[in-house]
């Protein structure tokens, strides 16, 4: 189930509970409270008279997992920062083939880099849940 590929190991929760912490964080926030709040009064719309603050914030976090992004065009600009980075790394080892290390990077970190992103905004979102419902409940 492609959802299960979304689910938290320990470690990672460790990991992200560290950087909310240290407000590494931080610069997500707006993504996901944007898309809460666009989202928010179709989902409710769909629960009709079910809709609850724990089935909306649910249905929320399962739409997140489905669409997978919030800011495509931010997200490609920061995994272009990835391979860059990575380039610039191989270019210090003496390989300075930028096409084959993007195409590398690509095959080899791409698919657990979107992983970890959409783990982070799952992470801000269940962390803003309280704020969601206050929200809700002010609607």
């Amino acid at each position: 189930m492609e959802n299960e590929r979304f689910s938290f190991q320990p470690v990672e929760l460790l990991v992200l509970e560290d950087r909310w912490n240290k407000g590494k964080l931080n610069k997500y926030k707006p993504l996901v409270q944007k898309f809460i709040n666009e989202q928010q009064e179709i989902v409710k719309n769909d629960l009709g008279p079910d809709a609850n603050d724990d089935r909306l914030v649910r249905r929320l976090l399962e739409l997140l997992l489905t669409n997978g992004t919030l800011d495509l065009a931010s997200e490609m600009l920061d995994q272009k920062d990835e391979i860059l980075r990575e380039c610039w790394i191989r270019a210090e080892q003496g390989d300075d083939d930028t096409s084959r290390i993007a195409k590398e990077w690509i095959i080899m970190y791409a698919d657990n880099w979107r992983r970890w992103r959409v783990l982070v905004y799952t992470f801000i979102a269940v962390k803003c849940a309280v704020d969601i419902y206050r929200d809700i409940d002010s609607a």
